[in-house]
């Protein structure tokens, strides 16, 4: 009430300084959100000149913005566009302020968010390349990019402002520190999702760095995202041929081997849905900009693919109503809308409906003559394709874990032309064969890549060199573990000794 019926600076100031204090605690910081306080410090943003009073608005909003939910109540009531505004501020005091309210406001970064922080990608830039400038200006900028990466829309635009140069300059720089590594590391893997990127972060010497951290142990916490940044490379031959050459199949053994190891002490396989990621799912609009999804908005308004599809029919004049397509298309949708009828409606009248058009529609499906049947253009035939009848086949059962990307690039590596100089040595075989073999659950991947390097001709001589059939011989059909351990014994001595007899 004080800020809405006073317009004095001082008492302003003094206010939002009461306000950032109490909203340290998550309570206070509650009831502050729910008494509506936030609208109030953007006018007061907007309207006042005092440097003391800007300040420490700025100070109340980044201590308001401590959770998801309240980032995003500050960002939909305009928030973020007085901060923006505050970045170009003749004060330094100001815009160190204001970067440091942009930095917290824009973690786990949503779209609304990137759509208020987007005109300000020239301004941060500028902040966090100035070597000159004050410390924490530049960290809470840098911060604020690494944020925005997140969100795919704006990585192409990002990576056009030059950031992906500025990102491996400062992973390089500060690469004995993990702790400020990893935010920079993370925001370079999701700059690999987008085709215009990755090629920036080949150029500037990107792959080096990540398979350098993939193999350090102190940051064994971003090995998968890493290796999930390499697979968006699987088709970039300049890339894999890199790669290749700088011994990423060694690395990815090892690391195979320890998801299998994981696997055997959890005594337990994950889910597809706790694959995303081993620390946590990713955020919504993050994934590659390169298949951009249609918003919500378009898809209430523009309907489903197949009424899209329908509509785009009529208007172009292949079909004059909906009755020239085929029945079969229309009894399809009839079954997919029918759950949904069945749970709304009460039973008694409405399943009764339902059965009785279900029955109609059969007859009219069995009885109606050969003539009637045929299809008489080729947008029919399209609609009364199989590939459109029913629903689609289930695919093969695949294990969603911390080794799928590990298997989908060994996969990809074993259909290069010269797959043996990479796959066909000890260390990798010794990879594959003892997930085959120990994991809990292994994935048939694995099983596929080995049957494919021992059908390839080009892969015998390594074979022969480096004594590797004699391997595979003792560690599928004699069951034998290396060196002795037990711990390597196999655990599916049936499935081991049918993919050593193929």
């Amino acid at each position: 009430s004080i800020l809405k019926s006073i317009c004095i600076d001082s008492i302003w100031n003094r206010v939002c300084r009461a306000l950032g204090n109490l909203a340290v605690d998550f309570q206070n910081n509650q009831i502050i959100h729910e008494s509506g306080a936030v609208s109030s410090l953007v006018q007061i943003l907007q309207n006042s000149q005092d440097v003391g009073c800007l300040q420490s608005c700025l100070r109340a909003l980044r201590i308001l913005g401590d959770s998801p939910a309240h980032r995003l109540s500050i960002c939909q009531q305009g928030g973020l566009a007085p901060c923006v505004q505050m970045l170009t501020s003749p004060n330094s005091d100001v815009v160190c302020e204001a970067v440091r309210a942009v930095c917290e406001l824009s973690r786990a970064c949503s779209l609304e968010c990137a759509a208020a922080l987007n005109p300000a990608v020239p301004t941060l830039m500028t902040l966090a390349s100035e070597e000159q400038g004050k410390t924490a200006v530049r960290q809470a900028a840098f911060g604020t990019l690494c944020n925005l990466c997140i969100q795919g829309a704006l990585r192409p635009i990002l990576g056009n402002a030059g950031l992906i140069k500025l990102l491996i300059t400062e992973a390089t720089a500060v690469q004995q520190s993990p702790t400020r590594c990893l935010p920079v590391v993370k925001a370079l893997c999701f700059c690999c999702r987008e085709a215009v990127n990755r090629v920036r972060v080949r150029e500037h010497g990107g792959l080096e760095l990540l398979l350098e951290l993939l193999r350090s142990f102190q940051y064994r916490s971003v090995h998968y995202r890493i290796i999930v940044a390499f697979l968006y490379y699987c088709y970039d031959n300049a890339a894999l041929s890199f790669l290749v050459s700088s011994g990423l199949t060694l690395v990815l053994a090892e690391r195979l081997e320890e998801c299998m190891w994981a696997a055997e002490e959890r005594r337990c396989v994950k889910t597809p849905m706790e694959a995303l990621d081993e620390e946590e799912a990713e955020e919504e609009g993050s994934t590659s900009y390169d298949f951009p999804q249609e918003t919500r908005k378009k898809r209430e308004q523009g309907g489903s693919s197949e009424e899209s599809l329908r509509s785009w029919l009529l208007s172009e004049g292949y079909i004059t109503s909906l009755d020239d397509l085929p029945p079969e298309s229309i009894m399809e949708r009839e079954n997919r809308e029918e759950p949904t009828r069945t749970m709304l409606s009460p039973p008694g009248k409405g399943s009764q409906k339902v059965s009785q058009k279900r029955t109609q529609m059969s007859d009219q499906l069995c009885f109606s003559s050969p003539s009637d049947q045929s299809c008489q253009s080729p947008i029919k035939e399209i609609f009364a394709s199989p590939s459109l009848q029913g629903p689609p086949s289930p695919a093969p059962s695949v294990v969603y874990g911390p080794e799928f990307p590990i298997l989908l690039l060994l996969s990809r590596f074993s259909q290069l032309s010269d797959s043996s100089s990479c796959l066909v040595s000890p260390p990798v075989l010794k990879g594959l064969l003892t997930y085959v073999t120990c994991h809990p659950n292994p994935s048939d991947q694995a099983a596929r890549i080995l049957q494919r390097l021992t059908s390839d001709p080009l892969c015998l001589q390594a074979f022969i060199r480096t004594g590797s059939i004699c391997t595979l011989r003792a560690r599928l059909l004699l069951q034998e573990s290396p060196d002795g351990d037990e711990k390597e014994r196999s655990r599916h001595p049936k499935r081991a000794r049918k993919l050593g007899k193929r």
